[in-house]
């Protein structure tokens, strides 16, 4: 596989940093031969197309400060006709060693906004696309603003140790797999905090949302209709989520290990159903 990074370090003697750089990848284009009718999104899923990153850092250390990142993405463009349709990218805005920090960036498009890394802090991220993640495989990610568009499975911030202080919203699930989750602001996610240790959290949603897998979701059926869940615990201790605040979600906390009992210091307004357990 080729790598098409605009931005590429690999196996650095010692720490590089980037300050103050603006990269848009906008006029990326893949021109087909004629009658080759694969997507490039397939290709991507196969392997068969290049990383497109804004930037690639492969066992290297160093520090992001003040960067812009646009237009992440690749378009297909078949010979003689107009458009382009526009797909997710191979890549991602960054994708970086663990021994990197990213502050006070921002970065538009990519199927992952950021991938990797020490820390992020202070950034604004937005990802699009199905299976698309906003932050992911951070050690810290803290005072960030996510922004994601809703599509199939996608996640806001999936992972990390510490995960606190963000605003989230429209992703199919807001932050997901972290270790702690705490002071974070979640705002229309499908489900709001999945499998995380979760407390000081504000979550709110629309009661109910359209399945983005739904065949007409112009005139959605009523099994495209889906509840909102404000944390969904995936059967873990019910004791680690405290002091959390739910308005409006369908459901305001699902999966809990039946005989658990939920702390009454977590806050329920406008909750279609307080709570369901793994069994239901």
């Amino acid at each position: 596989m080729n790598e098409w990074s605009q931005v590429f370090v690999g196996n650095a003697g010692g720490p590089v940093n980037l300050n103050n750089l603006s990269i848009s990848a906008s006029s990326i284009q893949l021109v087909f031969a004629p009658g080759f009718s694969e997507s490039l999104s397939g290709l991507c899923q196969a392997g068969q197309v290049g990383d497109f990153s804004g930037i690639r850092f492969q066992n290297a250390s160093g520090t992001f400060k003040h960067l812009s990142l646009s237009g992440q993405g690749a378009s297909s463009l078949a010979p003689g006709t107009t458009g382009p349709p526009s797909f997710p990218s191979c890549g991602s805005g960054i994708e970086i060693s663990s021994g990197v920090a990213v502050e006070n960036s921002t970065v538009y498009g990519g199927q992952y906004g950021i991938a990797g890394g020490l820390s992020v802090t202070h950034s604004i991220v937005s990802a699009f696309g199905p299976y698309s993640v906003g932050i992911t495989g951070a050690d810290t990610i803290e005072d960030n603003t996510v922004i994601l568009t809703g599509d199939t499975d996608s996640v806001g911030i999936q992972g990390g140790e510490m995960v606190r202080g963000n605003v989230v919203q429209g992703a199919a699930t807001g932050i997901a797999g972290a270790g702690e989750v705490k002071h974070n602001t979640l705002i229309n996610n499908f489900i709001g905090i999945s499998g995380s240790r979760a407390s000081d959290n504000l979550i709110s949603a629309q009661p109910a949302y359209i399945d983005p897998l739904c065949p007409n979701p112009n005139a959605p059926s009523p099994a495209c209709m889906k509840p909102t869940v404000g944390i969904d615990l995936k059967c873990q201790d019910a004791s680690v989520v405290r002091d959390n605040g739910i308005v409006n979600a369908g459901i305001g906390m699902s999966d809990i290990p039946i005989g658990d009992t939920l702390s009454t210091t977590n806050l329920f307004a406008g909750v279609g159903i307080t709570s369901t357990t793994c069994s239901e």
